[in-house]
């Protein structure tokens, strides 16, 4: 807390903080004074202990994992998400570790533990994570570590490849199930999804302000590839926006106002609920982009929609029917 007094003439500003040493600094006006203590406080705050002390010894994981998600996450684009992961691994046993026994066999023991309960490919972002925190507290917070263990610490292999395509029959399954579910919005995500390629983080990012119906496009203002992109809308992603804007609340900021856990959890009831095996929403994606050039459009233009950059990055994406494909060739042979 800080304290500005006047004595003999000049005023008097002292900074104290539990464990720091206290700062003060006189000045001829209080204006002055006051300036000088919120930089000195704000100095302070910079620190989780003070920078004398051993702070392997007093501070754990789950601190640095806190203040990184209030101070940097935050300030992301896919903050929503990326907050949910670091929440979750806080509550766990392996975020109470000090930093003193934050061991690489600690953190192997932390990996080996978690591919028993997840993919590969979620560990390998929880580590990669993890060890950028490290990395912040080390060069910006002022935490003394002499090495950075997640660093020394091997990743799981994995390949995200897939070749999932909703056949008719498990599209309609689907559908039936969203139907059935309590919040209507599921239903218009996933169709959007399958509509517009994008993805879920873009959708449920959504602002009624990025949107042009008029044009019947959305303006994607920054996305994971950090790029800027403009989606045009397919005439029933079109109608989804023209319904859903006659009902939306004149306060709500979103277009699909719901949040990243009540929709994960919506989502995995309504598969299940439809006995279609094997599906993830990222899979709408894949599904939506195959269409895309099964319809006719040019790489350049299923480039555009889909925001990607590297022509083979997209050609994972896609996987095209070769019986549709057949059909084609017998057309234009005939």
């Amino acid at each position: 807390m800080a304290s500005i007094t006047k004595r003999n003439g000049r005023w008097c500003a002292q900074v104290r903080k539990t464990g720091f040493p206290s700062k003060s600094a006189s000045f001829l006006t209080k204006v002055e004074a006051r300036r000088w203590a919120i930089d000195a406080e704000a100095d302070l705050k910079r620190w989780l202990v003070p920078p004398h002390q051993d702070t392997s010894r007093s501070l754990k994981l789950c601190d640095l994992i806190h203040r990184y998600c209030a101070e940097v996450t935050a300030k992301k684009q896919g903050r929503e998400f990326e907050a949910y992961r670091l929440q979750k691994i806080a509550r766990s046993d392996f975020a109470g570790t000090t930093l003193a026994n934050l061991t690489a066999p600690r953190i192997a023991k932390y990996r080996d533990d978690r591919l028993g309960e997840v993919a590969p490919a979620t560990v390998h972002k929880e580590l990669s994570l993890l060890q950028s925190i490290l990395k912040v507290a080390v060069n910006e917070w002022g935490v003394a570590l002499a090495v950075n263990p997640f660093e020394r610490v091997s990743r799981p292999r994995f390949n995200n490849a897939r070749e999932r395509r909703l056949s008719d029959d498990e599209l309609e399954a689907v559908r039936c199930s969203l139907s059935a579910s309590r919040n209507p919005l599921l239903a218009y995500i996933v169709e959007f999804a399958i509509e517009t390629g994008m993805r879920r983080s873009e959708i449920l990012s959504l602002e009624w302000s990025e949107t042009e119906i008029v044009k019947r496009t959305v303006r994607l203002p920054r996305t994971k590839n950090g790029q800027s992109r403009i989606v045009p809308l397919s005439p029933k992603a079109f109608q989804i926006l023209a319904l859903l804007v006659q009902h939306r609340e004149p306060a709500e900021p979103r277009v699909f106002p719901i949040t990243i856990n009540a929709f994960k959890q919506a989502w995995t009831r309504a598969v299940v609920r439809s006995g279609v095996a094997d599906l993830h929403f990222h899979d709408l994606r894949h599904e939506a982009i195959s269409r895309f050039f099964e319809q006719g459009l040019s790489m350049p233009e299923v480039a555009l929609i889909s925001g990607h950059r590297d022509p083979r990055m997209l050609f994972r994406y896609t996987h095209l029917s070769a019986v549709d494909i057949a059909k084609k060739l017998a057309v234009m042979m005939e």
